[in-house]
């Protein structure tokens, strides 16, 4: 939950900056490092990102993070190491885009890939 209050705070921080920030929720299983989410955040954490300029969903069968990973194992240019290690599933991590890229068949290639959030924050920051 910091990563989200974090990167709120950040948008705050670039009320002027014209971004489009997707928050994807995904189920994550019980691992040493991660507790279980295996359904819908509650509004209550949903909440602790509230600028106009997010848009946050549920993924429970995990698309997302398979259409990252392939996309990562197949296309030149794509950051690899947090995209493919942690078993397939993608938690924890920004993705910065550059201005107009599309997804078509593909997620276009981001300009920045990191995480833990909360870890890499300063750095997004500077990608923006």
């Amino acid at each position: 939950m910091r990563g989200v209050s974090a990167l709120d705070k950040l948008l705050q921080d670039q009320r002027d900056k014209k971004v489009a920030v997707l928050v994807v929720w995904e189920r994550v299983g019980r691992s040493r490092v991660a507790p279980a989410a295996t359904k819908a955040p509650p509004s209550s954490v949903l909440s602790r990102i509230s600028d106009v300029r997010v848009a946050q969903f549920w993924d429970g069968g995990q698309l997302t993070s398979s259409a990252f990973r392939d996309a990562a194992q197949k296309h030149p240019g794509w950051p690899t190491g947090e995209l493919v290690s942690n078993g397939g599933v993608i938690w924890d991590t920004v993705l910065v885009f550059p201005t107009g890229g599309r997804w078509d068949d593909a997620p276009p290639v981001p300009s920045y890939a990191g995480g833990d959030v909360v870890d890499v924050i300063e750095e997004v920051e500077r990608r923006l």
